[in-house]
């Protein structure tokens, strides 16, 4: 495997953690910039699952330079890059909506794009993958970006996703404060009266 790709996709796993540790404290933004907050969302329903990306981050490119061959590690870890490109460029997009600081911004500008970028160029330079299958990456994420613009100041269905996902783990690791939010819900829809019907 060439040293020098091996070394770019571990630098990207690094760079993502770091972009999700820049959004630790993102609870607060959305809360401003963001109607019909889900049930049970709280600060450590997101921060499990920015540590769930961190840790996902460096097993997916362990899986991709496991092989030792550059050619199939790219092949790995191109949906990778396809799906941080998305970010990056919902960061931005969030950027100029809300009129304001996204956290997470500088790191998906100053590390996630340069590195994601370099290597595509590099699988590109070195034939590693072929352009329909790039291609066919860009296509992918581009419904996720459209619902990110018609989502407005609403939640996308890919967030709302990730929220239920993050929600069931903290519960299921009896994290305290999403266990007392999805029990609060719980109690406030079973007390909500009840229309009679006659």
């Amino acid at each position: 495997m060439i040293p020098e790709f091996r070394a770019q996709l571990w630098l990207l796993a690094a760079a993502l953690a770091i972009h999700e540790a820049e959004e630790w404290n993102i609870y607060g933004w959305y809360k401003r910039n963001y109607v019909d907050m889900p049930e049970g969302r709280t600060p450590t329903t997101i921060r499990f699952f920015l540590v769930f990306l961190s840790v996902l981050g460096f097993v997916w490119v362990g899986i991709a330079v496991c092989w030792g061959d550059s050619t199939i590690a790219s092949w790995i870890i191109m949906p990778l890059v396809g799906l941080i490109m998305q970010n990056i460029l919902q960061h931005v997009y969030w950027q100029v909506r809300f009129k304001g600081y996204a956290p997470g911004l500088w790191t998906a500008i100053v590390l996630l794009a340069p590195l994601s970028c370099g290597i595509v160029v590099t699988s590109i330079v070195k034939a590693m993958v072929p352009l329909w299958y790039l291609v066919v990456l860009g296509v992918v994420i581009i419904p996720g970006l459209l619902d990110t613009v018609r989502a407005r100041n609403t939640l996308t269905r890919g967030i709302l996703a990730v929220h239920k996902f993050s929600l069931r783990c903290v519960v299921l690791l009896g994290l305290t404060d999403a266990h007392k939010a999805e029990s609060g819900d719980t109690e406030s829809r079973q007390a909500a009266p009840t229309g009679s019907t006659h």
